[in-house]
């Protein structure tokens, strides 16, 4: 797919590495950018006012807020950093971010803790952060492809999302606070983008379609 080959990683590019700081500094307030561990995640479709209600993202959101301080604890003995979590909701109009910052508030992450942000491109916040997770989204093979690793946080009994990325191995689900805390430290906050390579996802789609194409 062109969205993983082609559209993320142009994206990333475009913006260089220069671009990619000055967003970290603006959404962490931080001069050095290397002085936080920054856990982006990447907002659902459902939430509990949806039409049917759908309580599961919700519900699973839940699970990762309540695992926050512990993983921010385990960050700071790991590397001595703070972490901060930032949050981009689904694109779309009826998704506003309002209905997960509850529930991040409701389980006493600190305010200072969690960033919402509206106004960057999911590439650029991929490949800002340290680490992205997700309630089975597809931005979680988006952001391997930019370097930055991924996880899958669900609630318990919730069925694993059958992804190439899990199927693979290069993406974890984890569905309690504790193994959500493992699987994030276990990233070691990179990905080498080689390893696509190893699963069969090809890096160079775009140019494999074109040259069927012309074929």
């Amino acid at each position: 797919s062109p969205a993983l080959s082609t559209t993320w990683p142009s994206a990333v590019r475009k913006a260089r590495p220069r671009g990619l700081r000055a967003l970290r500094q603006r959404l962490l307030q931080d001069d050095d950018s290397g002085s936080i561990v920054m856990v982006h995640i990447f907002g659902g479709y459902d939430d509990p006012g949806g039409s049917p209600p759908s309580h599961a993202y919700a519900d699973s959101v839940r699970v990762l807020a309540r695992s926050a301080a512990n993983l921010s604890s385990a960050i700071l003995a790991r590397d001595g950093r703070r972490s901060v979590l930032t949050f981009s909701p689904h694109p779309g109009a009826a998704h506003t971010g309002r209905v997960e910052r509850d529930i991040f508030m409701q389980e006493g992450v600190p305010a200072q803790d969690l960033v919402i942000v509206r106004d960057a491109a999911s590439p650029l916040l991929a490949a800002a952060a340290n680490v992205t997770v997700s309630h089975f989204s597809t931005c979680g093979l988006q952001s391997l492809f930019v370097g930055t690793p991924h996880v899958f946080f669900s609630s318990p009994g919730i069925p694993l999302w059958d992804s190439i990325g899990s199927a693979s191995g290069l993406i974890a689900t984890a569905s309690d606070g504790a193994a959500i805390v493992d699987e994030i430290l276990r990233t070691g906050f990179r990905f080498d983008v080689a390893r696509l390579d190893g699963a069969g996802i090809p890096r160079n789609a775009t140019e494999r379609m074109a040259r069927r194409l012309d074929a």
